[in-house]
């Protein structure tokens, strides 16, 4: 089992700790690998949530765009606040503290109340090119 633990130092400072087995293999698919924070409270109303995702085990401070995290967070949002939101039109704000504001689009398909399909997607914009060699 991973645990991520957040503790709240000021009104705008958190640390994270994580907790994990020693003999856990790197990004074997249940590793926790960072945490994703979410508030419903957003920079523009027509947006879902303002997420912010954090991996500093893996030296990424603060991701700008997590497209997997937040079609994760629609799941939970559909399970747990079902009511509340139109799921085929979900949009999520994030980066802008890190001065690269994105926007992540989520669409969930539902049969019969259950989710069938999970849609993720989003703009883009080039930031850094690099070349990597495989030998």
């Amino acid at each position: 089992m991973n645990l991520a633990f957040v503790k709240k130092i000021n009104e705008k400072t958190f640390v994270i700790r994580f907790f994990r087995p020693e003999d856990e293999v790197d990004l074997c698919g249940h590793a926790t690998i960072g945490a994703h924070f979410f508030t419903l409270k957003t920079l523009d109303n027509k947006n879902t949530a303002h997420t912010r995702n954090f991996a500093p085990l893996y030296g990424i401070e603060e991701e700008s765009a997590t497209g997997g995290a937040n079609g994760a967070l629609s799941c939970y949002l559909f399970k747990y606040l079902k009511n509340n939101f139109n799921y085929q039109n979900l949009i999520f704000e994030q980066g802008n503290i890190m001065g690269t504001p994105s926007l992540v689009f989520v669409e969930l398909e539902i049969k019969n109340d259950n989710i069938t399909c999970v849609k993720v997607g989003g703009n883009a914009i080039f930031d850094e090119k690099l070349r990597i060699s495989l030998n």
